[in-house]
């Protein structure tokens, strides 16, 4: 979160999405009065991202402030979906144009949500399209005045990051990074981004907003830390994959029951090859006898949780 003119900010997936998911960003817009949300009010801009491609839990994007999304990979930084201006609103820095996306020092908020087709705000604060919020306003939610007023939708209440209000610092700071583990399941994720201890925040300094251990330009991000490891390690522990090396079936063990399995097998280089999805909860298998010889990764998606695993074929 990084609430200057110019700024951007990031946010991370908790659920694979598919190619065609829909997200609109919100700034400064949806007030209420002061004992509950009531529906929008002073709308400055709102964008819709399209995602293009699919995206695995745990992926990590930016949200710039020219109104794209962002991500950081092989040294670049890429467009990727496509993004529209739904509303276009009032430039909170005075300049001469309206296309970019600001947030006010004075104190903000995000919220994102998933409107309906053909696009419309929300009008109720149950509605299921809302997925987080995040409160840069030093006073809290549903206090204050003017543009520094936002009350909360219900249905995202326990479900927002207040980066201000008693969490990480009571007062409006312009710059801030999550600089704790990336590690986890969704609910563990959530946890550890709204734990005041896991963030960095500033005045002045502007933040690398990537994962720590990608680099952009050989820059190398400041979202999370050293030693943290990718959300997909979550099974490890958990997941048993055997024979290994095989010539024609792997199987797989997990110390728990699992209700929805997807395996997919890719090259080394990340092609992929096949996916197996509904496959027998009960006694897993996939069948590899036609596959030529070498190593080769596989993707396990168990429920909420996801592994990758190195396996050779002989």
């Amino acid at each position: 979160m990084s609430p200057l003119k110019g700024s951007n900010s990031t946010f991370m997936l908790l659920k694979d999405i598919s190619a065609t998911t829909k997200i609109s960003f919100s700034n400064r817009s949806w007030m209420g009065s002061q004992d509950g949300w009531t529906g929008n009010f002073s709308i400055d801009d709102v964008w819709t991202w399209t995602a293009g491609v699919a995206f695995a839990t745990g992926t990590i994007l930016k949200f710039d402030s020219d109104g794209q999304v962002k991500q950081v990979t092989s040294d670049n930084e890429i467009v990727v979906g496509s993004t529209v201006h739904n509303i276009l609103g009032k430039d909170d820095g005075g300049a001469d144009d309206d296309s970019d996306f600001d947030l006010s020092p004075a104190g903000d908020t995000v919220l994102m949500y998933q409107a309906p087709e053909p696009f419309a705000e929300l009008t109720l604060g149950t509605d299921a399209g809302w997925i987080t919020g995040l409160n840069t306003n030093a006073t809290g939610w549903g206090i204050g005045g003017g543009n520094s007023f936002s009350a909360i939708p219900t249905a995202l209440v326990g479900y927002t990051i207040d980066a201000t209000n008693g969490l990480i610092e009571n007062e409006d700071k312009n710059n801030g990074v999550y600089t704790g583990a990336l590690s986890g399941t969704p609910i563990q994720l959530r946890a550890s981004i709204n734990d005041a201890a896991n963030w960095t925040t500033s005045e002045t300094t502007n933040y690398n907003l990537w994962p720590f251990n990608k680099t952009a330009n050989n820059v190398a991000g400041e979202i999370g830390s050293v030693g943290t490891l990718s959300i997909g390690d979550i099974l490890k522990s958990e997941l048993s994959i055997f024979p290994n090396p095989t010539s024609d079936y792997f199987n797989f063990n997990f110390n728990k029951p699992i209700n929805k399995l997807e395996i997919e097998i890719l090259t080394m280089t990340g092609k992929s090859i096949k996916t197996v999805k509904g496959t027998n909860t009960n006694k897993p298998r996939i069948d590899v006898s036609n596959l030529s010889q070498g190593m080769y990764i596989l993707k396990v998606r168990a429920d909420d949780n996801v592994s990758i695993e190195k396996v050779l074929k002989i």
